[in-house]
């Protein structure tokens, strides 16, 4: 990127059941894959914060959603 512009990303997360025999990871860009619980992702210092924003409770996580439109899970 140059001086004359930026750079900004949408982010949207989802949340899906799947089996795990049906992933498809890709690799190009990462060798392996680590899978969490929720509090072991809040708790470890190698997961980034806007990783770890998706799995808090707390409305000032979510961006563009006012209060009442936050639904816990």
């Amino acid at each position: 990127s140059g001086e004359d512009f930026s750079t900004h990303y949408i982010v949207l997360g989802f949340r899906l059941r799947v089996a795990e025999s049906d992933l498809r990871l890709p690799d190009t860009q990462h060798g392996s894959y680590r899978w969490l619980t929720p509090e072991q992702l809040l708790a470890s210092d190698n997961v980034h914060e806007n990783s770890r924003a998706y799995f808090q409770n707390e409305p000032h996580s979510v961006i563009g959603l006012d209060k009442k439109d936050v639904k816990y899970v």
